[in-house]
């Protein structure tokens, strides 16, 4: 009981230390008297309400890619002045990028009189003047209706306002590296996640050094400087582990462009990672155990590599290792091709103004709960492509890729 009351009596600080802190009362008051620029009448508005602060949660990530992706589309983003919303817009690190785009307020209970979609967390609260109305919904769970949408993991914040990005890769020249790793594997904090209770999945640090046994020590470079990287080198497989050495974020996109493979591990408690994301934005091909955590689910042997074991997990390195060139050159098309179709600003966007459905239940969290190989999506998440993008490339059924994924596919089921 007691335990009980000091979790509530900490909620009630936690909510009222927004009230008190001179930092967030003074970025309320700078930001709560912006109007709509004389030229709004043009434009198409997307109105966010937010009432829960729980939209700032991973440091403001969620509503950074929710106006983000909606700004593509052409919608000028107009924000409601409500206290603990504009307070907080200096204090978390991706929403504070938002201060950088057009960034206009309104009295909650001065809504355009014009139409606008509305963005909320609010539960009923539905305006006249909104044509679609998109509900935020923080619970931990999968969609379960056809008005539900399951929010989509994109490339990190910081990546996608580089000036560079989107990167335009080249998909058939050679590429000096084979296979790449990238990121942080430290033992305790990887063996302690629950990405293999929670969701039968190798843990990332396992999953490298098994790549690491399984090739012979000739095979595998430890990168632990630049120069290691820029070096041109013979190895199958190039592991930068952040402890020795963490590419910076400006190289970033530039290395993951010079491999064919990425060996894309899971997270400490979930699967998704923004490597996966950034890896098919450079048409570089993956190799995991999640590829049914995407959606539409990647495809074995067509726009990526995938294991379920550790013997599975050799089999599709050493597929990656012989590969030929001329299914390496489509594999690669494929897989930059599933990033634009699916997954660049504004697709996701575009999926929900295009459902025919008003009223849209966004799940936010849907990416933390555990999904089975094969489970079928909602209407709401069939995503729509637009006849502008380019279809992948499928397998033709002849030549090097057909026989490169009928192996692959033999030998890692």
């Amino acid at each position: 009981m007691h335990h009980g009351i000091f979790h509530y009596l900490e909620r009630v600080v936690h909510g009222l230390r927004g009230y008190l802190h001179p930092r967030m009362i003074s970025s309320y008051c700078e930001l709560r008297d912006r109007p709509l620029p004389e030229d709004a009448s043009r434009r198409n508005l997307a109105v966010y309400d937010f009432h829960s602060i729980d939209i700032d949660k991973v440091m403001g990530r969620y509503l950074f890619h929710i106006v983000r992706d909606f700004m593509t589309l052409g919608y000028f983003p107009v924000y409601t002045s409500r206290f603990k919303f504009l307070a907080s817009f200096h204090r978390k690190k991706y929403k504070q990028l938002l201060l950088e785009t057009p960034l206009h307020t309104t009295a909650p209970n001065k809504l355009p009189e014009r139409s606008f979609i509305y963005i909320t967390d609010h539960p009923t609260r539905s305006p006249e003047n909104a044509e679609q109305i998109i509900r935020v919904n923080y619970e931990h769970r999968r969609a379960k209706a056809d008005h539900e949408s399951e929010f989509p993991f994109f490339v990190h914040p910081e990546v996608s306002i580089q000036k560079d990005f989107p990167p335009r890769p080249g998909t058939l020249t050679e590429r000096p590296i084979k296979l790449l790793f990238a990121g942080n594997t430290e033992e305790r904090q990887y063996t302690k996640g629950n990405v293999k209770g929670k969701f039968g999945l190798i843990p990332r640090n396992e999953v490298v050094n098994l790549v690491k046994k399984h090739l012979s020590e000739g095979h595998v470079k430890e990168v632990s400087c630049e120069q290691d990287l820029l070096t041109p080198s013979a190895h199958i497989f190039q592991c930068v582990e952040s402890d020795r050495y963490r590419i910076p974020a400006d190289q970033w996109m530039s290395t993951l462009q010079r491999a064919d493979f990425f060996l894309c591990c899971p997270g400490v408690s979930m699967p998704l990672c923004h490597n996966l994301i950034e890896a098919l934005a450079c048409g570089t091909i993956p190799i995991l155990q999640y590829s049914h955590y995407m959606n539409p689910e990647l495809i074995n042997g067509e726009n990526c590599l995938t294991y379920h074991d550790r013997p599975s997990l050799a089999r599709a390195i050493d597929l990656a290792a012989r590969m030929p060139v001329s299914a390496l050159r489509i594999m690669r098309e494929n897989a930059l091709s599933y990033y634009h179709r699916y997954l660049s600003e504004g697709r996701f966007a575009e999926q929900i103004l295009t459902s025919g459905t008003k009223e849209t239940n966004l799940l936010l969290n849907a990416y933390r709960i555990p999904r089975a190989a094969g489970t079928n999506l909602t209407t709401s998440n069939k995503t729509t492509v637009s006849p502008s993008h380019t279809a992948p490339r499928t397998p033709s059924g002849s030549g090097h890729e057909s026989r490169a994924r009928k192996d692959l596919l033999r030998t890692s089921c």
